[in-house]
């Protein structure tokens, strides 16, 4: 089995860095986007195993995570809309597969899209959907990495 360290380096390490090298590249930005969803259930077995963690399963986990981090709600819904095409829960922030698009982020889009800085427009992909506008899915897979690090990190040999 491989260990959350081992997952870490040898896959979603590297998976998240493609991805923010090429922000724009949907296959790069859903491996990301399912290699962080693996992540979650990793560190929850390892959780659950050292006593810190209480839920039974990984998606009571994922969904305790998912209330207290907007971030990893949104790789989480991403992961599964990509994976089975649509979601039938309206409490989901992402419904469908249709909502993972690329776009082309150029002067005002790009500005009132977040991104100030010239130098990172052009394509990139994007969720986008009534309920919130457009949210580049790189910068939500750059937190979501953060929060399961820092899960990961209640670990006592990883303190």
């Amino acid at each position: 089995m491989i260990s959350v360290s081992e997952l870490l380096a040898e896959v979603v390490e590297p998976n998240v860095n493609a991805f923010s090298a090429e922000p724009g590249n949907r296959r790069l930005g859903l491996n990301a986007v399912w290699a962080l969803d693996s992540l979650a259930s990793h560190v929850f077995h390892d959780l659950k195993g050292a006593g810190l963690t209480h839920e039974s399963k990984d998606s009571f986990y994922k969904a305790k995570l998912a209330e207290s981090h907007d971030c990893f709600k949104m790789i989480w819904d991403v992961s599964t809309a990509g994976k089975h095409a649509a979601r039938l829960q309206q409490s989901k922030l992402v419904l469908s597969s249709q909502e993972i698009t690329s776009v082309r982020a150029e002067g005002w889009l790009a500005y009132f899209s977040g991104i100030a800085d010239h130098r990172e427009w052009g394509d990139r992909i994007y969720i986008a959907n009534e309920r919130f506008g457009l949210r580049p899915l790189d910068e939500e897979v750059r937190k979501a990495l953060g929060v399961l690090k820092r899960e990961y990190s209640k670990l006592p040999e990883q303190a």
